[in-house]
């Protein structure tokens, strides 16, 4: 019994903050149409996934910051520049109501990070041995404007949710 997984993209390591706007991106534009993302890193110990991801938030450089601070930012610039529109000419701008700050999503991450189990290994002296996962969830209204029958006062709910994965790697591949 074989199980075949097909990958949206597999990165060498010299990939660098581009991977941002390669694959991540659009991933977050679909967030605000109700579409749910998954994001996953996983590889050998050592391969920098947890500086990928951004889960140790140690770095306030922005060309340092990894997958999920830089998502965060993106999703609530999203919303501060009231750019929360869909495709449809048929729907109006949603009503978007940001139920908490920044910095209190990077310090729920940080809070996080610092519970990670870390050790030793032969590969990395500071190797976290836990995995982590870190979902956003954005729930939102916005109205709907029909061009038949324009009645303001028709509203459609949207769920949605990015899931963040860092999973801890094997030692070494064999």
């Amino acid at each position: 019994n074989s199980i075949a997984f097909i990958f949206d993209h597999v990165f060498l390591p010299e990939f660098n903050q581009d991977l941002y706007r390669e694959c991540i991106y659009d991933k977050i534009q679909g967030y605000f149409q109700g579409y749910i993302a998954f994001i996953l890193v996983y590889g050998q110990n050592g391969s920098r996934k947890t500086f990928i991801i951004g889960s140790k938030l140690e770095y306030m450089d922005p060309s340092k910051e990894g997958i999920i601070p830089r998502t965060i930012m993106h999703l609530f610039q999203r919303y501060r520049s009231n750019e929360c529109e869909t495709e449809s000419i048929e729907i109006s701008l949603p009503k978007c109501i940001v139920s908490c700050q920044f910095i209190e999503t990077l310090d729920c991450l940080k809070e996080g990070a610092l519970n990670r189990t870390t050790a030793s290994t032969l590969m990395n002296s500071v190797s976290s041995r836990s995995h982590t996962i870190f979902t956003v969830n954005l729930q939102f209204e916005r109205a709907i404007q029909s061009v038949s029958t324009p009645n303001p006062n028709l509203w459609e709910q949207l769920h949605a949710k990015i899931h963040f994965a860092d999973l801890t790697g094997s030692e070494s591949l064999q």
